[in-house]
C-alpha cells in the first residue's frame, strides 16, 4: 500500500506541475494503470486523456508515468510476497514440538494402594451390582468408574 500511495502522491504533484486537476485526472490515470490492458493500450488511453491538458510532448510524460507505476507496483508486489505465507507458517509449526500428555509415573506405594482399592471393590457380590438403584436410575459398577478415572 505504501508504494501505491507513493505513486499517487508523485502523480498528483506531476499533474499539478502541468496545471491539470489531479483529483479528476489522477483517478482516471490510476484506473487505466490498474486495468488488465497491455502497455500499448494503456499508452493510447493515457494519450487520449492527457492530450488535451498537457502542452508538452506527451510521449516522455506517459513513459515516465508508466515507468513509475511499474516500479511502485513491483515494489508493492515484492513487499506482499515477503509477508509470511501459509506454507511458511505451516513449516514453522511442523518444526515445533507438539505438547503431549506425559504418562504419570506412580511410585510403588501408590501402585499398591491403587491395587488394594481395586481389589476391595472387585470383591463385591453380584447382588450388590444391581442394574438400577432405588429410584430406577442405571448404576455403573464402581470398578468401571475407577478404571476410567485412572
Amino acid at each position: 500500500m505504501a508504494a501505491v500511495a507513493e505513486f499517487n502522491s508523485w502523480l498528483s504533484s506531476k499533474l499539478r506541475a502541468s496545471n491539470a486537476d489531479e483529483s479528476i485526472f489522477g483517478s482516471y490515470i490510476t484506473g487505466i494503470l490498474e486495468g488488465d490492458e497491455n502497455n500499448e493500450e494503456k499508452t493510447e488511453a493515457l494519450e487520449g486523456i492527457l492530450g488535451a491538458i498537457i502542452e508538452t510532448d506527451l510521449e516522455p510524460f506517459i513513459k515516465e508515468i508508466l515507468d513509475k507505476w511499474k516500479i511502485c507496483h513491483n515494489r508493492e508486489a515484492a513487499a506482499s510476497s515477503s509477508k509470511p505465507t501459509l506454507d511458511a507458517a505451516a513449516s514453522r509449526l511442523e518444526g515445533q514440538k507438539l505438547a503431549t500428555k506425559e504418562e504419570r509415573a506412580y511410585t510403588e506405594e501408590e501402585r499398591r494402594i491403587k491395587e488394594q482399592i481395586l481389589s476391595q471393590y472387585s470383591q463385591l457380590s453380584e447382588s450388590e451390582h444391581d442394574d438400577d438403584d432405588e429410584e430406577g436410575r442405571p448404576v455403573r459398577p464402581i470398578r468401571n468408574s475407577l478404571k476410567t478415572l485412572t
